[in-house]
């Protein structure tokens, strides 16, 4: 799960240098059929993406059945990142996203 919200917020940073804003369609992203969009797909990863195009989340329950998510604003290559019971109840502004690598971010995927 780690592997994949790090492609997604590589690959949203791109679209964002590219159009000013984060897309909201991660098929559009990462279409059915290749490496990735078959691996998120699989995987359950939600996108949310402000209205303004400014910011965007991404998460996925893991096997184990605990969340993880990553988040984005501005384009700035800075991740946020999140770990919980349940998905992140919102924006990077929420206060429930870190800047430091919390423990479930750790370790070999």
């Amino acid at each position: 799960m780690r592997a994949e919200l790090r492609t997604v917020h590589i690959r949203q940073i791109a679209e964002y240098r590219r159009n000013n804003r984060y897309p909201k369609d991660l098929k559009l992203l990462f279409p059915p059929g290749t490496k990735h969009g078959d691996s998120i797909a699989a995987r359950g990863i939600l996108l949310e993406v402000a209205a303004d195009g400014q910011e965007f989340i991404a998460w996925g329950r893991t096997v184990s059945g605990w969340v993880l998510g990553i988040a984005g604003k501005h384009g700035s290559p800075m991740d946020y990142l999140y770990a919980g019971s349940d998905g992140p109840p919102g924006g990077v502004e929420s206060g429930c996203w870190r800047t430091d690598t919390p423990p479930d971010w750790r370790g070999m995927d």
